[in-house]
């Protein structure tokens, strides 16, 4: 949900120490806040992010944006990700 912190960094060691290829994502999601302020204070890091993942061994940061995820936000949109490795 971005704002990557040592949790995740724990995470993505073992998923490197598992796997050949780490793949994340960072995508802060609106539904999940339901008072927007809320969302208007969670911290937006994806500088740090991006620096946490790539020295922790993540391969594959994917950082959708709100308009990928939900064409109709916020309208109810399905997406489908499909992932081939």
């Amino acid at each position: 949900m971005g704002a990557l912190h040592a949790g995740h960094s724990s995470l993505f060691g073992a998923a490197k120490s598992r796997g050949d290829v780490v793949i994340a994502t960072s995508f802060v999601n609106p539904r999940q806040f339901e008072d927007q302020d809320d969302l208007a204070r969670y911290p937006h890091t994806p500088d740090d992010d991006r620096a946490i993942a790539e020295r922790h061994g993540v391969d594959c940061l994917v950082e959708p944006t709100l308009a990928a995820m939900w064409p109709a936000y916020p309208d109810p949109t399905p997406t489908t990700v499909r992932c081939v490795v």
